[in-house]
């Protein structure tokens, strides 16, 4: 009927519609529903629009997103950290963690606030990110978004007024650009339980095979007593199984052993030793055998110690376990702190494993002034070899040119595609030093090559240079550490050079004019010289 208009809600749509496909087949009632719903869509018609998740008409969309806040953060007391150039003694991060469909660019223009009301008086607090003028109790920042990632940062310093313990929660929320809000809260902790240790001595004399203990010697340089103790070196895994400790898990993926003993307490400025410290095995041919290692606290990870997850994983080991034992301070002990403080504990294998380095010179003719190569080298006899990845490892070439020679270029390695080059050595007057480094135990030589302009005779010289600090070769063969360059010129060698040259000549041709006589006489004289029957 023209002009009237038809009003039809979706129940009622889903009644019809039912009533239908009993009686007609699949395509014809889905052709039906579709001309019914064109109908409605028609001017004067009037529909409800459901949303295509399922929504009701009208309900808002429900954002699939929570906040994640650190549950502990540990704040030390000292100002400002020595081996950082911040401002700041930690760097509190809240991140907006979005679930499903739900993208982080959805999330620009959003807010979060931090609630520090139970902390105002004792921890700094400063946001980095469009942040409103702070007051007493409350921060109010803008939340950052980076491709995938939502978060807001939020800088810690202790105030004069802080004591160790204290602590305090920071509740933070947040209000999505649609209005959604979620909320976490951190609880921060004034003092943090920091443990350091000793750099252990090197140990020479070390067979190969050989398990050896480290005596691990470590203090508590925090201001919160430690709660357990948490130990790890890397690449310890090679030890024989019934070698291994009970409380601690070897790592083959990662050549890494972690041990734990969680029932020791060690309270500010306390000193501890491991006793027996965990083994580690001395393999391969290098001379030294080095080991990363430190101690941490397990109720704290502190200065990038590795996560929680290494508590699982690894194979356990079936011998005794490691212990730690009460101990005293010496004058003098150095306790280092962090990720890059306890170093390497290494191995040396003494007399019994060394490397001969052997070194090659040359002899030079030409006549002054004319460029020529000078090629020097050194090459290692075995058996022993440093480790190539060791930056202590220093093993160089002191290359000496005899007066009067003049250099002309030396050793240089092109570094790109546009033909500019490196320099290898480094010039010193006449003389250039080179490093060797770690070379590979074989026959080939690691060469240097030197542009020369000849002045008159002389000899110079390349040696090894003589070992610097802790890491000595142990060359059984020091005499073959130098070599001679000897460099021939001069109006003798010139003159004489052609009359050789013709004289050599001269002989040739008269034995081959003459080689009927000289050919004849040396047949007589094998037949002469032979025996008789």
């Amino acid at each position: 009927m023209p002009g009237t208009q038809v009003l039809l809600s979706h129940s009622r749509l889903a009644r019809v519609a039912a009533r239908v496909s009993g009686a007609l087949p699949g395509l014809l009632t889905v052709a039906l529903v579709t001309v019914l719903v064109t109908l409605l869509g028609l001017p004067g018609g009037a529909t409800e629009a459901w949303a295509a998740d399922g929504r009701a008409p009208g309900k808002p969309k429900e954002e699939r997103f929570d906040l994640k806040a650190p549950g502990t953060t540990h704040l030390a007391l000292d100002r400002v950290r020595k081996e950082s150039p911040e401002p700041y003694q930690e760097r509190l991060e809240v991140k907006v963690r979005t679930r499903g469909r739900s993208g982080a660019l959805q999330h620009e223009g959003g807010r979060m606030t931090a609630d520090i009301s139970q902390l105002a008086d004792r921890v700094r607090f400063k946001g980095s990110y469009r942040c409103e003028k702070p007051t007493k109790t409350r921060i109010d920042c803008g939340a950052e978004v980076l491709d995938k990632l939502v978060r807001a940062q939020f800088d810690l310093l202790a105030r004069k007024s802080a004591r160790a313990g204290d602590s305090g929660p920071v509740r933070f929320t947040y209000t999505s650009p649609e209005g959604t809000v979620r909320t976490a809260t951190t609880t921060v902790v004034i003092g943090q339980p920091r443990l350091g240790v000793q750099k252990l001595p090197v140990r020479k004399d070390v067979a190969r095979g050989d398990v050896v203990r480290l005596p691990m010697v470590f203090k508590n340089t925090g201001e919160l007593p430690v709660h357990g103790v948490g130990v790890w070196i890397t690449g310890g895994v090679n030890i024989p199984p019934e070698k291994r400790h009970r409380n601690c898990r070897y790592h083959y993926d990662s050549s890494g052993v972690w041990c734990f003993l969680p029932d020791v307490h060690v309270n500010p400025g306390e000193v501890w030793r491991l006793s027996p410290g965990p083994g580690v095995r001395n393999l391969g041919s290098s001379l030294y055998e080095k080991f990363d290692y430190g101690v941490f606290p397990m109720n704290h990870r502190f200065g990038g110690s590795p996560g929680d997850r290494t508590y699982e994983g690894g194979e356990r080991g079936r011998g005794g376990p490691v212990r730690a034992v009460r101990t005293s301070e010496k004058k003098g002990d150095v306790f280092h702190t962090g990720p890059d403080g306890p170093d390497m504990y290494q191995l040396t294998r003494g007399k019994a494993v060394h490397a001969d380095y052997q070194v090659r010179g040359t002899m030079v003719t030409a006549p002054p002034g004319e460029t020529v190569r000078v090629r020097v080298g050194a090459r290692n006899n075995g058996p022993g070899v440093f480790d190539p990845e060791d930056p202590e490892v220093s093993v160089a070439l002191t290359v000496t040119f005899p007066p009067g020679t003049k250099l002309v270029r030396g050793p240089r390695e092109l570094i790109d595609s546009e033909e500019r080059y490196s320099p290898l050595c480094e010039r010193h007057d006449r003389s250039y030093t080179c490093e060797v480094g770690a070379l590979r135990k074989g026959k080939a030589y690691t060469t240097f090559d030197f542009l020369v302009r000849p002045g008159k005779d002389g000899v110079g010289k390349v040696r090894l240079r003589k070992d610097e600090g802790e890491l000595p070769r142990n060359d059984p063969k020091p005499d073959n550490d130098t070599a001679k360059i000897v460099i021939r010129t001069g109006p003798d060698h010139i003159a004489t050079t052609p009359f050789v040259v013709l004289g050599c000549v001269a002989v040739g041709i008269a034995l081959l004019c003459t080689r009927r006589h000289w050919w004849a006489f040396l047949r007589r004289t094998v037949r002469g010289r032979a025996p008789t029957s």
